[in-house]
C-alpha cells in the first residue's frame, strides 16, 4: 500500500538530472490561443532519459504544428522543460472521477511525427 501512495504522488518528470513539473509546462501551453486543453507527461527517451511529451487539444478550427507549440514555450520556460514530443488529441483521457489519466497518456506510443525538430 505504501508503494502505491508514493507512486501516485510522482508529478515531476526527469530530464537528464533536472526536474520538470508538468503544471508549469501546462500553464504555458494553456495560455496559447489555439490550445483549449493540455496535459504533460514524461516518456522514455534514449537521449534524455525521460523526455517531456505534451498531449494537446486544439480549439475548434485551429491548426498548429508541434514546432509552433515548442516555439511558444521557448519564450516562457527553460529549454529542458519544453516538450520534446507533441501529440494532438481530440480529448484528454480522464478517469471516472474526472481526473486526468496521466498513466494512460504516458503509455501511448511516441511516433516520429510527434517529435519537435
Amino acid at each position: 500500500m505504501a508503494f502505491f501512495a508514493l507512486r501516485s504522488q510522482k508529478r515531476a518528470d526527469q530530464d537528464r538530472w533536472r526536474k520538470c513539473f508538468p503544471a508549469e509546462v501546462e500553464s504555458v501551453l494553456n495560455s496559447h490561443p489555439a490550445i483549449s486543453e493540455s496535459c504533460v507527461v514524461g516518456v522514455c527517451d534514449q537521449g534524455y532519459g525521460e523526455a517531456v511529451k505534451a498531449s494537446v487539444v486544439l480549439a475548434p478550427g485551429e491548426v498548429v504544428t508541434p514546432k509552433d507549440v515548442a516555439d511558444w514555450c521557448k519564450a516562457s520556460i527553460a529549454g529542458y522543460t519544453r516538450p520534446r514530443y507533441v501529440e494532438f488529441v481530440s480529448e484528454i483521457d480522464r478517469k471516472f472521477q474526472g481526473k486526468v489519466n496521466r498513466v494512460e497518456l504516458g503509455r501511448r506510443p511516441v511516433t516520429p511525427d510527434q517529435a519537435v525538430t
